[in-house]
C-alpha cells in the first residue's frame, strides 16, 4: 500500500511540475508584454509575439510531446505567414528540416531556402553547416572495420534472414524443421509437420511455430526448443465468428530475454488488422500495444532492452499514400511515435523500411532509397524518440534483415542470384500427351509472362533492360530463335498476353501512384495505344479471345485478401464485373481456355463451375498448393500440379466433366519451382514456367555502426 501511494504521489508531483514548467512559460511571455512599452504595442509587435509564441508552442510538441506532424504544421504556418519577424520564419524552416531529417526525408531544399532568402540571419549559419553535413553524408567513406560475407544456405534447405546467425540456423527440408550448423556437419530434427511458419529466438534455443489451420487442427502460436522438446501450444484462434484458412500469416519476434512474442496482424480480418500484440511465453496472457486503424502492421522488433517495439506499417488502399512508416511504442504501453517514414515507393527501393534495432539499441537499421540508391541507413533512437537524422552505412540492395546477439546484421538480397527462372516447352502429340520438354533462352530476370501468337509460332514475354527500374516486350520466334525488342516499357512492372485472333499484345503497365495502364501494341510495327487506365494493380490472367472481354486478376496483399478477384472487363462498354470474389484462403483462380469454366484450387482441392456463376464441383483432392490450375483449349480437361508415387512434381488431368484424374506428363523441375503453364490457342503446344529455389542471396554485415560519440 505505501509503494502504491508513493507511486501515485510521484506521478502528483511529476504532473505537476509539468504544469507549472507551462505557466511558467506562460508568465514569461505575459511579464516580457507588460514590459514593453506602450508604442509597442501595435499590429507589428502583436505580430512579432506571436510568431514567437507559436514557434515556442512548435518546438514544445517536437522536443516535449514527440508529435512531429503537429510541429511541421505550425512550422509551415509561421513561414508562410509574412508578417512574422524574418528571423522567426528562418528558425521555422530550420526546424521544419530537422523535423523533416528525422522522418528520413529530404531536407536539402529547406536549408538551401534558408540560405538563399535569410542569409543575414543567425538560422543559415546552422542551415550550412546540415547542408555540409548532408552532402557528406551523399558520398562516405564507409569504417575500415566494416566487413561482408555471403552466407550458404541452398544446400541445407529453406531458411532465410531471421533464421541464422551466420554459424548456424533453423532450416526447413522436406517437410521437417530442423537445426544445425552452416557446414552441414551437424543437425538435429526440431519437428515434422506441414503448413507453418517459424522464428527461431535470438540464442536459438527455442522456436515460436505458427501453426496454420487445418482440417485437424485450429490456427496455433506454439514453441518448440531447438532439440526437439518442450514443446507448448501457447494460443489458439479463439473468435468462433471467423475460421482462420491455412493461409493466415503475421509477423512474430522474440523479446531479447526470451518471456515475449510481438504478434503484428495476428489474423487477416479487418476487425482486428493493423494491431501489434505483445504475448507471455509463460502464460499466453497478450494485450494490444498498437492499434493503427488504415493500416497493416507488417513487422514488430523488440529493442534489445526490451522496453520499446519498434514496427513498420503500409497502407491498405496504396492511394492515402505510399510509404511504409516506422513507429516506436513503449512496451507497458503508451502511443506509437512515428519516427521515420520511406521514400515514395519506386522500383529498387524496399518495400518495407525498418530491418532491426541495433544490437546496442542505440539505432534503427533501415533500408531505402535516398541520394537515387537503395541502401543501408541507422537512425539515432534515444528514449523511444530520433535523436537525429538518418545516418548512411552503404549502399546496397538490403530487402529484410535482423541483427545477431553478436551485433551482425544478416539480410536478404532478392533476386540477386543469376537465372532465377527457366521456361520450358514442349509440343502436345497425337496421344494428347507432351512429347518431351525442351528450354527457351529468354532474356528475363523474374517471371516473364510468356504467351503464344494466335498462329503458336512466336511467344512475347517481358524482358530486362540495363535500367531495372525498366523492362520491355520481346518476342521469339520458336523455329528460327530470332527475337527482337518490339516495345520499351518505363515502368518495371510489365504484364503482357497476345491476342488470340489478331497478331496484336495487350499490356497492363502498372504506373505511380497505383495506377495500370492497359495499352495494345502491335506485333509488327511495335506502334502501341492507349486503351483504358485502372486503379490499382491488374494482371491479364488469358490470352485476350476476341480483342474485347479481358479477364484481370489484382494485387493479392492490396486488397486485403490471400486469393485476389477475378474480374472481366469489357472494351466497348466498359463494363467490369466480379465473376470471383477474393477470398482469405491460400488459393488460385483461373478462367477456362474456351471461357465456360472458372476452374480454382484451394487447399489442394480443384474446382469447377461455369464461369458465370453456380455451384463448385470438386473435380480432384491430390493437388499441390503452388501452382495456378488451367484447362485445356477444348475446356474438356483441367491441368493441375501433383505428385507421383515416389513424390515427384508431375503435372495431373482431370475431365471437367467429373470422373479419375491422371498423370499426364513428367516436369522438367531438376531442383526448380513450378511457377506457370500456358497453351497455345491451337492446344498443341504447352509453355512450362518455373521459379528457382534460389532466388535470393543472404548476407552477414558486421561492424557496420558507428562508434559513440
Amino acid at each position: 500500500m505505501n509503494e502504491a501511494r508513493e507511486k501515485s504521489e510521484a506521478r502528483l508531483i511529476f504532473s505537476g511540475a509539468a504544469v507549472r514548467s507551462r505557466v511558467a512559460r506562460s508568465l514569461a511571455w505575459l511579464l516580457l508584454g507588460l514590459a514593453l512599452p506602450t508604442n509597442v504595442h501595435s499590429a507589428a509587435a502583436q505580430s512579432t509575439m506571436g510568431a514567437a509564441v507559436r514557434l515556442q508552442a512548435g518546438i514544445e510538441k517536437e522536443d516535449v510531446d514527440g508529435d512531429l506532424p503537429s510541429a511541421m504544421e505550425i512550422y509551415q504556418k509561421i513561414a508562410a505567414d509574412a508578417s512574422a519577424p524574418r528571423d522567426v520564419r528562418a528558425r521555422a524552416l530550420l526546424r521544419l528540416g530537422g523535423c523533416d531529417e528525422k522522418l528520413g526525408r529530404q531536407a536539402r531544399q529547406l536549408y538551401e531556402q534558408i540560405l538563399h532568402d535569410y542569409a543575414d540571419q543567425p538560422a543559415a549559419v546552422q542551415a550550412r553547416k546540415r547542408l555540409a553535413l548532408l552532402k557528406q553524408q551523399e558520398h562516405p567513406a564507409p569504417p575500415a572495420t566494416m566487413s561482408l560475407h555471403e552466407i550458404e544456405w541452398s544446400k541445407l534447405g529453406s531458411f532465410s534472414e531471421t533464421d541464422t546467425d551466420g554459424d548456424h540456423a533453423v532450416f526447413w527440408a522436406s517437410d521437417n524443421l530442423y537445426y544445425g550448423d552452416l557446414a552441414g556437419h551437424s543437425k538435429r530434427l526440431i519437428l515434422s509437420t506441414k503448413h507453418f511458419g517459424w522464428i527461431p529466438s535470438h540464442d536459438f534455443n527455442w522456436v515460436a511455430l505458427n501453426l496454420l489451420a487445418t482440417q485437424d487442427r485450429a490456427h496455433t502460436l506454439a514453441i518448440i526448443k531447438t532439440d526437439g522438446t518442450g514443446y507448448r501450444e501457447i494460443m489458439h484462434d479463439d473468435n468462433t465468428n471467423s475460421i482462420f484458412h491455412e493461409n493466415v500469416s503475421f509477423h512474430m519476434s522474440w523479446s531479447w530475454d526470451n518471456r515475449f512474442l510481438a504478434l503484428a496482424d495476428f489474423s487477416l480480418r479487418t476487425s482486428i488488422a493493423g494491431q501489434l500484440w505483445v504475448v507471455s511465453v509463460a502464460n499466453g496472457e497478450r494485450r494490444i500495444v498498437a492499434d493503427m486503424e488504415g493500416d497493416r502492421i507488417r513487422k514488430a522488433v523488440f529493442s534489445p532492452d526490451g522496453q520499446y517495439l519498434a514496427f513498420v506499417t503500409y497502407p491498405r488502399d496504396m492511394v492515402s499514400h505510399q510509404t511504409s512508416r516506422v513507429y516506436i511504442v513503449p512496451v507497458r504501453g503508451g502511443q506509437p511515435q512515428l519516427v521515420y517514414e520511406s521514400t515514395p515507393w519506386v522500383v529498387g527501393s524496399s518495400f518495407l523500411c525498418l530491418m532491426d534495432w541495433t544490437a546496442d539499441g542505440r539505432y534503427l537499421a533501415l533500408n531505402d532509397v535516398r541520394y537515387g540508391k537503395p541502401g543501408l541507413y541507422v537512425l539515432p533512437v534515444q528514449s523511444g524518440k530520433p535523436a537525429g537524422g538518418p545516418e548512411f552505412v552503404r549502399f546496397g540492395e538490403f530487402h529484410e534483415g535482423y541483427t545477431t546477439r553478436s551485433g551482425a546484421l544478416v539480410y536478404s538480397e532478392i533476386g540477386s542470384a543469376p537465372a532465377n527462372s527457366k521456361t520450358f516447352i514442349t509440343a502436345i502429340g497425337a496421344d494428347g500427351r507432351p512429347q518431351g520438354w525442351r528450354r527457351l533462352t529468354l532474356d528475363s530476370d523474374r517471371k516473364p509472362s510468356v504467351s503464344f501468337s494466335p498462329d503458336g509460332g512466336w511467344v512475347a514475354y517481358t524482358g530486362r533492360e540495363a535500367d531495372l527500374n525498366r523492362r520491355n516486350l520481346r518476342l521469339l520466334n520458336l523455329s528460327t530463335g530470332q527475337e527482337r525488342i518490339l516495345f520499351h516499357s518505363d515502368y518495371a512492372s510489365l504484364n503482357c498476353k497476345y491476342s488470340s485472333l489478331h497478331p496484336i499484345i495487350f499490356c497492363m503497365i502498372e504506373r505511380e501512384k497505383g495506377l495500370s495502364e492497359l495499352i495494345s501494341v502491335d506485333a509488327d510495327s511495335g506502334a502501341s495505344e492507349h486503351i483504358a487506365s485502372f486503379q490499382g494493380s491488374r494482371f491479364i490472367v488469358l490470352p485476350v479471345l476476341d480483342d474485347r472481354t479481358f479477364y484481370f486478376t489484382e494485387s493479392a496483399w492490396t486488397l486485403d485478401v490471400s486469393a485476389p478477384p477475378l474480374v472481366r472487363w469489357d472494351r466497348i462498354t466498359q463494363q467490369e464485373t466480379i465473376l470471383v470474389p477474393g477470398f482469405n484462403e491460400r488459393g488460385y483462380v483461373s478462367p477456362s481456355m474456351d471461357a465456360r469454366w472458372v476452374i480454382r484450387q484451394v487447399g489442394g482441392v480443384v474446382s469447377v463451375r461455369p464461369l458465370d456463376d453456380g455451384e463448385w464441383r470438386i473435380l480432384a483432392s491430390n493437388a499441390e498448393r503452388n501452382m495456378v490450375p488451367i484447362t485445356t483449349t477444348d475446356g474438356e480437361w483441367g491441368l493441375y500440379l501433383a505428385r507421383d508415387s515416389s513424390g515427384r512434381p508431375v503435372l495431373d488431368r482431370v475431365p471437367v466433366s467429373g470422373g479419375q484424374s491422371e498423370h499426364w506428363a513428367e516436369l522438367p523441375l531438376d531442383g526448380l519451382d513450378p511457377s506457370m503453364l500456358t497453351l497455345s490457342p491451337d492446344g498443341k503446344q504447352l509453355l512450362f514456367e518455373t521459379s528457382a529455389n534460389r532466388m535470393y542471396t543472404l548476407w552477414a554485415l558486421t561492424n557496420y555502426v558507428p562508434p559513440p560519440k
